[in-house]
């Protein structure tokens, strides 16, 4: 019996989390307050919540800011958000950076985001990346999650072509040769995981201890013309697994 891509990947996927043309139809839970839906839920805002809008804005431009400064730094603010854990105070920051301005990446990145994380609606998540990406089109570190999100999704292929076009836009990309690592593992391309997993050793980023012996096991294995089944891989399987801290 052949190696699933998960038994194999299932190890690399935990290291990768996660902090459109138009407007998307977004799936999401009516139950939630307004402002913590995407985009405020896609619906007509009442009287009162169109007051509070514009209260809001007002107060932006008074303090002498633009609109567009405003929304990075409310989108800076829902990364920061993101990062500890707190989704529902994230989706604030980035609904109010869309508010002062839709045309703004971050905040359909941050949406993306929540759209896979919260709402697991990948779906959505996809057009909102797609969309980030459109008005964000050299910023490498949305490329890595964008790779990271279709490592996720279960497409490798196409993981590996943003994970490479953040390498093109940033030789120094964080996490873009992990990522790499992870997507060429799924494919059973141990050779191409091994490369890539030592240059993301040496930059630090997160793999398993002994992750570049395992896939130098397990392409010495192939090379040797044996089939990559459970039975011949085990000894890979147990140096990976006899190391599996963070460096």
């Amino acid at each position: 019996m052949r190696i699933s891509t998960i038994s194999v990947s299932i190890i690399f996927l935990g290291l990768l989390p996660l902090i459109c043309t138009g407007e998307p139809v977004l799936a999401q839970s009516n139950n939630l307050p307004t402002n913590e839906q995407i985009m405020y839920g896609g619906k007509e805002k009442n009287a009162a919540q169109k007051a509070a809008d514009q209260k809001f804005l007002a107060a932006v431009e008074r303090r002498g800011i633009s609109r567009r400064d405003a929304a990075i730094h409310a989108s800076k603010r829902g990364f920061q958000f993101l990062r500890k854990g707190d989704l529902s105070t994230a989706i604030k920051r980035f609904n109010q950076a869309w508010l002062l301005d839709a045309e703004y990446g971050g905040a359909y990145w941050g949406f993306a985001i929540i759209a896979h994380q919260r709402d697991k609606d990948a779906g959505a998540a996809q057009q909102m990346f797609a969309r980030a990406a459109e008005l964000l089109p050299r910023d490498a570190d949305l490329q890595v999650d964008m790779g990271r999100f279709y490592g996720k999704s279960g497409d490798p292929a196409k993981a590996i072509s943003f994970f490479k076009r953040a390498l093109e836009l940033d030789e120094n990309a964080r996490d873009a040769h992990m990522g790499l690592t992870t997507a060429y593992s799924a494919q059973l391309k141990f050779r191409q995981a091994m490369e890539h997993a030592i240059i993301a050793k040496k930059r630090n980023e997160p793999l398993p201890k002994n992750a570049v012996p395992f896939f130098a096991c397990m392409t010495g294995m192939i090379e040797k013309g044996l089939e990559p089944n459970q039975k011949n891989a085990a000894p890979c399987m147990r140096l990976l697994r006899s190391g599996e801290a963070k460096p």
